[in-house]
């Protein structure tokens, strides 16, 4: 997510759902609703990274068409700009390799774009930094001593007070625990001792507030306990960094816990917005689709994005029901409100011939998931009839049939 100055908009390109496919999608926020935009091309990028470029005012996209799971070595990484309407790629002569989840970074200074770090899914790590002057990309000569993961599981912003690009990383891609800060000066990278308590190390979010002259970091989860198999422990906090330390904000109301949401600062407008992120609801993992902005004092709600509702599933059986059976809906750990839901059993017998049950899902979030009917017979094997997948943030009303 980033926000376009010149169109004065809150840009948010893809996304992904707890499970399955991302999203490849472009919305657009105007301060009171999101709206979704139909570019005539539109990328998709598997974890990409956006960032304002002020000097060009255009949004620029990295990233690249490797799937998860798929090795991006020695593919070259796709760069796109926003015109406000359209995606355009553009074809520099140098180019990053293809990555996910690098850091994106407008320095104000060298007036380019700096980007740093990211990951591909076959134990790539990244450690190089480089600039987008809007033509090229040109490769620098800062990498990070002694961070072989590439600072993937944090986040990075710009300082305009101490004109430094800052780092800030927790959680290694060796799944150790080590926080730690980084400053970038457009030569080379120094480290920082990263004061001030009980920091997420991972899924976090940063970036620079221009009122408050701070770095803000928002959400993330603390992974310090992640050795005794411990569940979440999202955060919904908000520090602030002064070029030398962390300090807490309270808020008397804030949004959900979660982690790797999507911010940015607004400066015509309300100030610091985030939307969605990754929340855990009675212990289940779930895609949010808030949106908040926080103007330095206090959160304000603007509600969910897409609208989202009930989705109604029917399912007609012809034929008699042999005593004991059942049937069932499964939601594959979705965005619905139970991952399984009987829609008959023991407790409430299947009736007979032509009978229709209608089992309504209420649904927490927006976003895409995959369902499938069985029949339960009374010894415990399953028979799957019936399965497809149903975007939530759209009504639904799917319709199955079985017969004897």
């Amino acid at each position: 997510m980033a926000y376009d100055q010149k169109h004065k908009v809150t840009l948010l390109y893809g996304g992904w759902p707890t499970r399955g496919y991302p999203y490849f999608d472009t919305w657009a926020w105007d301060g009171t609703h999101w709206a979704q935009q139909h570019p005539a091309t539109e990328p998709r990028l598997w974890s990409p990274s956006m960032v304002y470029d002020q000097a060009r005012q255009q949004i620029i996209l990295f990233g690249t068409t490797v799937a998860s799971g798929g090795s991006v070595d020695g593919v070259a990484g796709q760069t796109w700009a926003w015109d406000g309407a359209n995606w355009r790629q553009a074809h520099p002569r140098a180019s990053p390799g293809a990555r996910h989840s690098a850091q994106l970074v407008y320095d104000s200074t060298l007036k380019e774009v700096i980007m740093f770090g990211g990951i591909g899914f076959k134990s790539e790590a990244f450690t190089d930094t480089w600039a987008w002057n809007g033509i090229d990309w040109h490769k620098l000569s800062g990498s990070i001593p002694g961070l072989p993961d590439g600072g993937v599981f944090g986040a990075a912003a710009y300082d305009a007070v101490i004109d430094r690009v800052v780092l800030y990383k927790g959680f290694s891609h060796s799944s150790a625990i080590n926080p730690a800060m980084w400053l970038f000066d457009g030569t080379g990278w120094t480290q920082q001792r990263a004061g001030g308590g009980a920091l997420p190390t991972d899924g976090l979010s940063m970036i620079y507030d221009p009122a408050l002259q701070k770095l803000v970091l928002f959400g993330g989860e603390d992974s310090r306990n992640i050795a005794t198999g411990v569940g979440r422990n999202l955060k919904s906090a908000i520090w602030l960094w002064d070029g030398h330390t962390w300090q807490l904000r309270p808020a008397s109301t804030a949004p959900l816990a979660r982690r790797d949401t999507a911010m940015d600062y607004e400066s015509d407008g309300q100030g610091m917005l985030i939307f969605g992120g990754l929340g855990n609801i009675g212990g289940t993992d779930v895609a949010l689709g808030d949106t908040w902005s926080w103007d330095g004092v206090s959160w304000t709600s603007h509600g969910a994005v897409p609208e989202v509702g009930t989705a109604v599933f029917n399912l007609t059986i012809d034929g008699s029901v042999p005593s004991g059976e059942r049937y069932a809906l499964l939601f594959m750990w979705s965005a619905a409100a139970q991952p399984a839901t009987w829609i008959c059993g023991v407790d409430d017998p299947c009736q007979g011939r032509g009978h229709t049950y209608t089992v309504r899902i209420q649904v927490l979030m927006s976003g895409h998931t995959t369902y499938e009917y069985q029949r339960v017979r009374a010894d415990g094997s399953v028979q799957r009839f019936q399965a497809g997948s149903v975007d939530l943030s759209r009504p639904v009303n799917i319709s199955a049939r079985y017969r004897y």
